[in-house]
């Protein structure tokens, strides 16, 4: 869809220049009734000539209406050619997709580099022959493409050319079998049920080579096992790592027949992809210490008909086992990571199961100062001392890990009422339930850690007036932001919205908070950028970094964690460039302005969100001029996607892999 409206957008414009975005919303309508129109239904592949010609107007807008309405034509072959050649073209059967940089890199959804479907289509099969073709509709739907695709495979295999099934109802076809399908599985027969297997065999990542550095992939479910199949895999031992964090590395294939489970294979990018990570602790019964953490086991693996695989690591010593479970049909930013014991656990054992023995060491500590009653065998520690004590303890913060911060949480949420003992309690709980949370989301029962923290805001700051607290209030409020719902950050931002336009402002944590709230919905995001705009053009402010800093994070063409339908619309950039341009962005007054137009003229490739071509190529030259990072000056040139790095910074540092492999067949 749009590359037939890159195509028409190409000869209303004669290639001059862009659509707007509203202009390209009509286009894009247009060119899907088009498509409809010209390449038939599923019993009718020439509805319209060849010759057939057709008009495509796009109204214009403001005073200009008339005179900015765009009007062409396009004809019936055109369309059918740009469809039939640019994704399903004639290729030969040992043709492969091209890996080179499209064009079109991302709309909602990643796009594939090559849009040839034809020669995805040769690589899946790679040399197989096909008996028979069932489509199933969707794109296919048109019989045009069916005639294509056949036509394709014929050349493929000249010999045996596949016979084409009939489907009485192609556009059905999917919600009658699964309406079937959910039939067969609820009465528990296998009459009629057509079985093939899981797709893809399932690979686990463990480190391997003389100094287990080196990666290699353990076969844990080869590609055609039936669901409710369990596979013991003895013919190896690894070692578990426990009672520390650790990540456990899934990948699927999608040819490798050969492979049976527990072979040991190498990985290599082109037959591995990655499925979501699973990192978590493994901790072992009563506190139970083995030699360097690690526990020599062996593997069982099962599949249910969920998708659910759940991998078991069975103790060679007969004293426990330890179920993994990964969730086939999550994407990565939606899969809930959980290591748990073979039987159900209760949301508490859950907790003590993340739980990390590093961050247990600080349970007496924040239990001295901010426990019910004080134990006098415990020493006693100043609110004051209370960080410097426990880095002593787990050694410096910038270190811990998310489940060692995590498991700080149980005692400061027992102890969140006791914060109002003193400022020094309030000021230490504050500070450490904001760290600990940091950044309120990725790590296993976040959300009901979120909603035991919410009660704080309705609990509020005991000592209001002081400033010190009120520092750590809104610092709290900035860490988590992420794990907030929208109605949330609007009543936070409700809060602070009156002392941010009063202009009386003494605590500069409040301005990053309001740049970390994504999820404000645009206007109330326009508002604070106005107000943050004007306070940033003042004379006499000398701290000018949280303005600009909460600024770049408001305009951001790219949230972090927001959603598309929060970002505030491109004139809103626009119109600040146009107030700062003539800064000096090399002094050191205004040299963060470079970050927050890295962030605010990022280059997406969705025109909607995306500020004109002129204005981004401007705001580089200033960055250019400015000597800023290069990195950041190709953010607003070019599309670069955002990296793992650009997120993972919110969660911490990589773990090791949770398996080493140690005798192999």
């Amino acid at each position: 869809m749009l590359i037939k409206s890159n195509i028409l957008e190409h000869k209303l414009t004669a290639g001059e220049k862009k659509l707007s975005g509203h202009q390209h919303n009509q286009l894009l309508v247009q060119a899907r009734d088009l498509k409809e129109r010209i390449l038939g239904g599923e019993n009718d592949s020439n509805s319209v000539s060849d010759d057939s010609e057709f008009t495509i107007t796009l109204a214009g807008s403001g005073a200009s209406m008339f005179a900015s309405t765009l009007s062409t034509t396009i004809s019936a072959k055109e369309i059918q050619h740009c469809v039939l050649e640019g994704f399903f073209p004639l290729c030969s059967s040992d043709e492969r997709p091209g890996q080179h940089s499209a064009a079109l890199k991302e709309w909602g959804l990643p796009y594939a580099a090559d849009s040839g479907i034809s020669r995805h289509m040769a690589a899946f099969l790679n040399g197989q022959r096909v008996d028979a073709v069932l489509f199933n509709g969707g794109s296919v739907t048109p019989l045009l493409l069916r005639e294509r695709l056949h036509q394709l495979l014929c050349s493929w295999q000249e010999q045996h050319k596949p016979v084409v099934l009939h489907n009485e109802a192609i556009s059905m076809a999917v919600a009658r079998g699964a309406a079937r399908y959910g039939w067969i599985v609820n009465h528990e027969t296998t009459q009629h049920r057509i079985t093939g297997g899981y797709a893809h065999g399932l690979y686990l990542e463990v480190a391997s080579g003389r100094k287990k550095r080196e990666k290699s992939l353990v076969c844990i479910l080869p590609k055609g096992m039936e669901a409710g199949t369990t596979i013991a895999i003895d013919n190896s031992e690894f070692d578990l790592i426990v009672n520390q964090p650790a990540r456990f590395q899934c990948y699927y294939a999608l040819r490798r027949k050969q492979d049976k489970a527990g072979d040991i294979v190498a990985w290599n990018r082109n037959d591995f992809r990655p499925l979501p990570s699973l990192q978590t602790a493994v901790h072992l019964d009563n506190g139970r210490c083995v030699a360097n953490n690690r526990l020599r086991v062996t593997l069982q693996a099962s599949l249910n008909e969920l998708g659910l695989l759940q991998l078991y690591c069975v103790a060679i010593d007969g004293n426990g086992h330890w179920r993994l479970d990964f969730n086939l049909r999550k994407g990565v930013e939606d899969s809930d990571n959980s290591a748990n014991k073979q039987q159900p656990q209760s949301h508490s054992q859950q907790q003590t199961a993340t739980n990390n023995n590093d961050g247990n060491k600080a349970t007496p500590l924040l239990r001295a100062v901010f426990a019910k009653k004080r134990d006098p065998q415990q020493a006693e520690v100043k609110p004051k001392q209370l960080l410097k004590q426990i880095e002593q303890q787990l050694g410096s913060r910038d270190n811990w890990d998310s489940l060692t911060l995590r498991a700080m949480w149980p005692e400061l949420a027992a102890g969140m009422t006791r914060k109002s003992r003193t400022i020094e309690h309030e000021a230490a709980w504050l500070y450490l339930a904001g760290f600990s949370l940091r950044p309120g989301y990725g790590v296993q029962l976040d959300d009901s850690r979120m909603e035991e923290l919410w009660r704080l805001f309705t609990l509020g700051m005991s000592f209001p007036k002081e400033k010190r607290v009120q520092s750590h209030w809104y610092l709290l409020w900035r860490r988590v932001a992420g794990g907030l719902n929208t109605e949330r950050q609007q009543q936070l931002f409700a809060k602070i919205i009156p002392i941010l336009r009063s202009g009386n402002i003494t605590v500069i944590e409040i301005i990053y908070l309001a740049g970390a709230l994504e999820r404000l919905n645009p206007r109330d995001k326009v508002e604070l950028i106005q107000l943050f705009t004007s306070m940033l053009l003042k004379k006499r402010l000398h701290h000018k970094t949280p303005y600009m800093w909460a600024l770049g994070r408001l305009l951001s063409r790219a949230p972090l964690y927001g959603d598309a339908s929060t970002i505030v619309h491109p004139r809103e950039v626009t119109a600040l460039f146009d107030k700062v341009q003539q800064q000096d962005w090399n002094s050191d007054e205004w040299r963060g302005l470079n970050n927050l137009f890295a962030l605010a003229a990022r280059y997406t490739e969705q025109r909607d969100i995306d500020i004109d071509p002129a204005s981004r190529q401007q705001i580089a030259n200033k960055m250019r001029g400015a000597k800023t990072n290069i990195e950041q000056i190709h953010q607003v040139e070019k599309f670069i996607p955002l990296s793992d790095n650009d997120r993972e910074i919110q969660f911490g540092e990589a773990l090791p892999a949770g398996l080493i492999l140690i005798n192999r067949p």
